[in-house]
């Protein structure tokens, strides 16, 4: 569930003023706000996301529980969609800016992540943290030449 909202923006060019229209998609999410004494997450209240602010979205499994979430990372925080993990990557890879990179992994490439090609890997240093998402072989060719993209960019 991508909602698309319009904003106008004034932008300015020879001395003349036009107003155009800017569409920012969002997305409704939990933030994740850490864990409590027995390990479970605690999540904030449910708010609205600009789509273009998420850096990457990895599946996590539940051993226990059996359920995945999608963790959404956005700067240094992080926050868990609140719609189905399958619909909202499939939402998010039709995204401009949005490559899947393996099952239950989404990269927004225009954050420019780093790549390992050995590994099969795309890192993004946020903070103090690295974040790995995994790469599957058959989708590396296209990932480096979306990325080679965006370094003429």
């Amino acid at each position: 569930m991508l909602i698309e909202v319009k904003s106008n923006m004034n932008e300015r060019s020879n001395n003349e003023t036009k107003i155009i229209e800017k569409e920012v998609k969002i997305i409704p999410v939990k933030r994740r706000m850490g864990k409590n004494l027995l390990g479970k997450d605690v999540l904030g209240e449910i708010e609205w996301l600009k789509v273009n602010e998420i850096q990457c979205a990895i599946s996590l499994n539940n051993s226990k529980t059996k359920k995945s979430i999608l963790v959404l990372h956005v700067q240094e925080k992080e926050y868990q969609s609140v719609i189905g993990v399958d619909d909202t990557i499939a939402l998010l890879q039709n995204e401009d800016d949005f490559f899947k990179t393996d099952r239950g992994f989404v990269a927004n490439l225009s954050f420019m992540p780093l790549l390992d090609e050995k590994k099969l890997k795309l890192f993004y240093v946020i903070g103090d943290k690295r974040i790995e998402l995994n790469i599957m072989s058959a989708n590396l060719d296209a990932l480096k030449s979306i990325m080679q993209k965006f370094l003429e960019r």
